[in-house]
């Protein structure tokens, strides 16, 4: 069974927010992050439990993963300026 993507209701807020090049290189990365997750560029997220980012560029996608479930949880799609306060 594969990874899958799930999109919280602030994550799919903030994806409308961000432009069609970028959106492009989002999904080809979220992509990568179920075929191949080892090289996608992931780092724990210290003081958040559970949570961890994905650097695409400028931007960051805050996430949790259910291995469980296998499930990949999308909480928040921000610029690299916005995405920790």
């Amino acid at each position: 069974m594969n990874w899958r993507i799930q999109w919280s209701k602030s994550a799919i807020r903030d994806m409308k927010k961000v432009n069609e090049p970028d959106k492009s290189r989002i999904w080809e990365t979220l992509e990568k992050l179920i075929e191949q997750p080892q090289q996608a560029d992931i780092k724990k997220l210290k003081g958040k439990a559970g949570e961890y980012r994905l650097r695409v560029g400028e931007w960051r996608i805050r996430f949790r993963a259910d291995s469980n479930n296998r499930v990949y949880l999308i909480i928040h799609v921000q610029h690299r300026r916005d995405v920790y306060k």
